[in-house]
């Protein structure tokens, strides 16, 4: 059987208005999150040890804390009507992109017996059922894309 991803971006909102999504993509979808979950269970060849990893994510007690090498990508809307105004995030300067004191300080990441939300469209109008769009889908091929020219519906909803 494969595992199937469902879920949003996490969406952050700050005390200054403005808002911050953590996407559900860092290079290939959610493996950013594998390596963390691989060493705590040492599933290195083992049957045994994907099973305990598999009984211990079903158990709904899993919390690790994310290593910043596996951070997902980290993305604000100057608009959040507009998806060309998206613009990248360096998790180590949060002020850098919206002013004040922000820090990250950790991530950490967790099993749940609550359900996937569903919020994320009435946020991001714009936002469709379709993970393969680009969010600007009207732009001529270039060696030098941006940032909204790189990034799919699906790096925010995958159902």
């Amino acid at each position: 059987a494969r595992a199937k991803e469902i879920g949003e971006a996490v969406v952050v909102d700050l005390p200054n208005g403005d808002t911050l999504f953590a996407l559900l993509k860092a290079g290939q979808a959610f493996d950013a999150f594998l390596p963390q979950i691989e060493a705590d269970y040492d599933i290195s060849g083992s049957c045994g040890g994907m099973r305990a990893m598999a009984e211990g994510l079903s158990s709904r007690d899993y919390q690790a804390v994310i290593a910043a090498e596996n951070y997902p990508k980290f993305v604000r809307f100057r608009d959040l009507s507009d998806p060309a105004s998206v613009a990248h995030v360096n998790p180590d300067n949060l002020a850098d992109s919206f002013g004040g004191d922000y820090t990250l300080q950790r991530l950490v990441i967790e099993t749940t017996d609550e359900k996937v939300t569903q919020t994320i469209a009435g946020r991001l109008v714009w936002l469709g059922n379709n993970p393969e769009p680009h969010l600007d889908n009207d732009f001529a091929p270039t060696t030098d894309p941006t940032l909204s020219q790189l990034l799919r519906h699906g790096d925010f909803r995958r159902r």
